[in-house]
């Protein structure tokens, strides 16, 4: 969480604010998911899930405070229609 808020202190020190938070973090385990090992399982949601959280929550009280601010979130044909691995 706390590089995520420095994203997110970055745009602020160079921009002034925050107008908007594009997420579009995501990583590849090309492999069946029973040759998968524990640790490699953990980091799909890990960078998909908590990495767009963590960066949209440090947003969040600056959307707040200007009254507005836009989230966009994307995901992979991986996500939605899968692949082999």
């Amino acid at each position: 969480m706390g590089g995520a808020h420095k994203i997110v202190e970055t745009a602020l020190d160079a921009f002034g604010r925050i107008d908007a938070v594009v997420n579009n973090a995501g990583n590849l385990r090309d492999s069946l998911f029973h040759k998968m090992t524990e640790e490699e399982i953990n980091l799909v949601p890990a960078v998909h899930l908590k990495g767009s959280f963590n960066v949209s929550r440090g947003a969040a009280p600056h959307f707040e405070s200007q009254a507005s601010g836009a989230y966009v979130h994307m995901t992979s044909t991986s996500a939605l229609i899968s692949n082999r691995g």
